[in-house]
């Protein structure tokens, strides 16, 4: 699993584009803000928090949230670290942020907001831009009253969503035209299947199914054909069979299906895959389809080295 920084690099190791960065820039004065009501928890109120509360309150929610959410990565100690400020990378800066935390009735937490606003004006006119970096809920009321937060700042003229799942219904706006997607809207996580049968007996299925790829492997790791049986309880298992294919791919196109993200009929019609029985993109798509597309936040993997790195704290005094 990688972020390619180059396109055409990593297919050639087997790697395929398996999720999306899916951002939108909403005009604030345009969108005429959310739309009225909107169902928010009953009893749920929104703290503004710090980042030693977000770095203690931060990792259970966000664990909570990925089981929810197809495609999403652990979230590593040294992102908290350095999203909340206790670790600064040199290349990469920090600015704190608001840190806004929404808890339910019974004290809860379901939900954090973390934004920033630049103090922009024109003369005596503002033109601010708030710009979102994390939003996690755990439910759509939650969710809700998040975003009501968001679109309650005043003199804000943009909001700016770098990375939002695809299937989020934001926006729930007045005028839904004026959210236009974000400038870094491209490709994020890629994948590289090379345990097939590891792979697909620990992910979810649709339905009952049952589809031959054969699959292509310039190294070696998956090639051959498999037989993928689903059954309707949702399990599913992929062995090795000498039963004509259906359909024929390399191991980048079958990285690239393995979330649900991508479409196998979609391939098809590029040409990146082909059928061998007629219909057969179609049967595995259905066999792959997740109710949301599969979606990572923008979580990078980093290490960080104490030498490369500086913490917030006050350094020790020199000695000889």
């Amino acid at each position: 699993m990688l972020i390619a920084t180059e396109y055409p690099i990593y297919g050639r190791f087997g790697f395929g584009p398996a999720t999306r960065m899916a951002g939108l820039t909403v005009d604030v004065p345009r969108s005429g803000g959310l739309r009225p009501g909107l169902r928010t928890p009953v009893g749920g109120r929104i703290d503004f928090a710090t980042h030693e509360e977000v770095r203690e309150l931060g990792p259970d929610l966000y664990d909570r949230w990925r089981l929810m959410q197809p495609g999403a990565l652990s979230r590593p100690a040294a992102n908290w670290a350095m999203d909340t400020g206790e670790v600064v990378l040199p290349a990469r800066g920090w600015k704190e942020p608001f840190f806004a935390v929404h808890r339910d009735a019974a004290a809860v937490v379901t939900g954090l907001a973390v934004y920033r606003v630049d103090d922009k004006w024109i003369g005596m006119a503002p033109d601010s831009t708030l710009r979102v970096m994390d939003s996690l809920a755990l439910d759509r009321p939650t969710a809700n009253a998040l975003w009501q937060l968001i679109f309650s700042v005043d003199w804000v003229q943009r909001i700016e969503v770098e990375d939002i799942g695809p299937d989020d219904p934001l926006p729930l706006l007045a005028n839904p035209r004026a959210a236009a997607p974000h400038v870094s809207q491209a490709d994020f996580t890629w994948l590289r299947l090379l345990d097939l049968p590891a792979a697909f007996a620990a992910r979810r299925y649709a339905g009952f199914g049952r589809v031959v790829p054969a699959v292509t492997d310039p190294h070696g790791w998956t090639s051959g054909s498999w037989l993928l049986e689903t059954a309707s309880d949702g399990t599913g298992r992929c062995t090795p069979t000498e039963s004509p294919a259906d359909l024929t791919l390399g191991v980048s196109e079958l990285s690239t299906l393995y979330l649900g993200t991508e479409s196998a009929s979609r391939l098809l019609a590029a040409g990146l895959l082909a059928e061998d029985t007629p219909g057969a993109a179609a049967r595995l798509d259905h066999l792959l389809h997740t109710p949301m597309r599969a979606w990572n936040t923008l979580t990078i993997q980093y290490t960080v080295s104490p030498r490369r790195s500086r913490a917030r704290q006050p350094l020790p005094p020199c000695r000889d």
